[in-house]
């Protein structure tokens, strides 16, 4: 039999992102000359994104709500001790957007090993735990300012979308 995991209906959560995926994401990506080599999603990044014949491999993080943070998960699930994603991937980009009205209108390229080292070196901008008892298990999260993470770190590629 198999277990389910979820302390509640993922659904809404997964069609939001999936929908910002397929209806917004996925043709800005297509807009800028990149291609989607895979969207398979493992633990280990989300898709595949070929930018000018360099294949990375991309970690998107949706929210909602501009809070002018990086969320950051270090535990997917307290209870059986899983990681977060910020352990897990392998991803070189993370892509975090921000959406109004579950629209995008930011888009930060994060290069994600430069975020991670600044983190270990800088923990004292981290703030503010988070704990979720949406999804999967107990997460807990953790958030860093955008003042307080390097410019050179990240790119704000998208500052607003037009309606698809």
């Amino acid at each position: 039999m198999k277990q389910n995991f979820f302390n509640s209906d993922c659904t809404p959560f997964v069609e939001f992102e999936e929908k910002t995926q397929s209806v917004y994401l996925d043709p800005f990506y297509e807009s800028k000359g990149w291609t989607i080599v895979t969207r398979k999603g493992t633990e280990e990044y989300d898709l595949i994104l070929n930018i000018s014949g360099v294949n990375y491999k991309v970690e998107e993080k949706i929210r909602r709500e501009d809070y002018n943070d990086l969320t950051i998960e270090f535990v997917q699930d307290i209870k059986t001790k899983n990681m977060g994603w910020f352990f897990k991937s392998k991803a070189y980009f993370i892509f975090y957007v921000i959406c109004k009205n579950e629209i995008p209108i930011k888009l930060y390229a994060v290069n994600f090993d430069k975020l991670k080292n600044f983190i270990y070196k800088n923990h004292e901008y981290v703030y503010g735990l988070t704990v979720s008892k949406l999804g999967f298990g107990e997460s807990w999260n953790f958030s860093i300012p955008w003042g307080k993470i390097p410019k050179e770190f990240y790119k704000l590629l998208l500052t607003e979308v037009k309606d698809a």
